[in-house]
């Protein structure tokens, strides 16, 4: 039976369309991120859309891959793991090589020089995948990634891992405060960098999961009648958490109690998902989501944000205090940094692919 061209068509651009939410959802949670870090570098990090975005930024990143999970093709984990690593830790490494670059420009334009100091802590952070800035993102990511997999492979016990992620979500500081003096004799070093990245793959091996579970009732959430209702209930939801709890990825803090960072990934998703499913066309988005690698690993690690708060400073004026007239001033910020990112994104995935992906040899035979 051959199938009608003109049906063909149309049942390939629904299911690009259909395809297209994660990259959507990605993409809103990327612009979140810069907002938050905006938000760092202007000096008010309290102000209430920070504790918002902050609630579930990076946790829906976390949520969607556990989501897309299920319907992942069947492989071994050392396969996956492979895969994996060729697609996170190599950009992981070409990137905290420009990032030291770009440190070491800064470092030269300001007449300093470069310290034996310095050049252990650079090794520090790539080597001991701690991470330079938002960099640590990469490494976790890979190791919760493969973890869950273990658990999608039936290798680990998924209520182990997943009881073990939520402690460490619950005892964080706690946990981390005790191994640090333990590993480092009450000191920062080296181990209490390796313990901070297995404390966070396993919080975010947690969240993962979540999504891998309630996936299929998101799905349906999503095609029914009520989809309309539950995105906005779950917007309000949204709203309401950070005013009992405050999360912060970027320093690991969750917090005592780690239902909340579940039920805000989730809630997230719902409204995130519902907006992908409002969209007909592609959207700026959907492209910030295809390329939510590069804004991660370059929006702060390449000084674009403190330049562009810095032009929208000189230019305005700072705000003395926290309203409109600050919002007004991240807002053009924010958007001046997604356009120098929208450009950096063609840049680099035209010229400079061998950032993203491992090189390969050409078969030229």
């Amino acid at each position: 039976m051959v199938m009608d061209p003109e049906v063909r068509k149309a049942n390939t651009e629904t299911a690009q369309h259909r395809l297209s939410w994660p990259d959507w959802i990605r993409g809103a949670a990327m612009t979140g991120v810069i907002s938050v870090h905006i938000s760092g570098v202007s000096g008010f990090p309290d102000n209430p859309p920070l504790l918002w975005l902050n609630s579930f930024a990076m946790a829906v990143f976390f949520f969607v891959s556990g989501h897309l999970m299920r319907n992942s093709r069947d492989c071994s984990a050392a396969e996956y793991a492979r895969k994996k690593a060729a697609a996170v830790l190599w950009p992981y490494l070409t990137f905290s090589a420009c990032a030291v670059l770009f440190d070491i420009a800064v470092l030269k334009l300001q007449g300093g020089s470069i310290t034996r100091d310095l050049v252990r802590l650079w090794l520090r952070c790539v080597f001991t995948l701690v991470g330079r800035g938002t960099l640590w993102f990469l490494p976790v990511f890979y190791f919760a990634s493969v973890l869950a997999w273990a658990v999608r492979n039936r290798r680990i016990p998924a209520v182990l891992l997943f009881l073990a992620g939520l402690a460490v979500m619950a005892f964080m500081n706690e946990i981390f405060g005790a191994t640090v003096a333990v590993l480092t004799g009450g000191g920062d070093g080296i181990g209490s960098d390796i313990y901070l990245v297995v404390v966070r793959s396993l919080a975010a091996a947690a969240i993962i999961l979540e999504g891998f579970w309630t996936g299929p009732l998101l799905d349906r959430l999503a095609a029914s009648k009520y989809s309309t209702l539950a995105a906005l209930l779950s917007f309000a939801v949204s709203l309401v958490i950070p005013v009992f709890y405050r999360m912060d990825f970027r320093t690991a803090r969750f917090g005592r109690y780690p239902v909340f960072l579940f039920v805000s990934a989730a809630a997230a998703c719902i409204f995130l998902r519902r907006g992908a499913e409002l969209e007909e066309r592609i959207s700026v988005l959907t492209y910030f989501g295809k390329n939510s690698l590069i804004l991660m690993a370059t929006h702060l690690e390449w000084y674009i944000v403190h330049i562009v708060w810095g032009g929208v400073i000189s230019v305005v004026g700072t705000a003395a205090t926290f309203g409109p007239g600050y919002l007004a001033r991240h807002l053009a910020a924010l958007m001046l940094v997604l356009m120098a990112e929208y450009s950096l994104c063609g840049i680099i995935g035209r010229c400079f692919g061998f950032l993203l992906h491992f090189p390969s040899r050409k078969n030229n035979g």
